[in-house]
């Protein structure tokens, strides 16, 4: 049996990229010196910062002193925080676009100011939620985890603990 899938509608004559999800090339070629600078950022650097952390705490244990060792798994937990930051401040950009201009030669949106596109309300307000989120869930499988190890509340405590997961 053979489905096949409608193609999607064509866009009317008048419709914006944000009106259609067909239009996606377009709005890349038009926003991506813009959004393109924070995502660089958290590839280059806060990846980086990531990749290595995660590299000397699986493979240093025993071969790296012990305050090293514990020193990697903090700077993987702080380039965690820059690589989220960097990530939500692009995806904030595009709730609330700022900092930018038009270029009337290429037609395309240029960075003005990259303090206005990393520090917009929306997105400190959008990376304090998801952090405070990120620390309830592991705060909540912290504590039901070590309720499961114990035995106690095994019925309330197994699906909270997959839950935060």
């Amino acid at each position: 049996m053979s489905t096949s899938w409608p193609s999607p509608p064509s866009p009317p004559a008048s419709s914006t990229t944000a009106d259609s999800p067909t239009e996606t090339s377009s709005y890349s070629r038009f926003v991506g010196d813009v959004f393109g600078v924070p995502l660089a950022v958290e590839g280059a650097a806060a990846f980086f910062i990531e990749s290595t952390s995660v590299g000397l705490w699986l493979f240093g244990g025993g071969r790296i002193g012990r305050k090293t060792y514990l020193a990697t798994i903090w700077a993987l937990h702080v380039g965690t925080l820059i690589s989220s930051y960097f990530v939500l401040s692009a995806n904030s950009w595009m709730q609330s676009p700022t900092g930018y201009t038009r270029d009337p030669e290429t037609g395309r949106a240029r960075l003005t100011d990259a303090a206005a596109l990393l520090f917009q309300p929306t997105q400190l307000y959008a990376f304090l939620h998801v952090i405070v989120a990120a620390y309830a869930a592991a705060l909540m499988a912290g504590v039901s985890c070590y309720h499961l190890r114990r035995g106690h509340h095994r019925e309330v405590m197994a699906p909270r603990c997959v839950w935060a997961w």
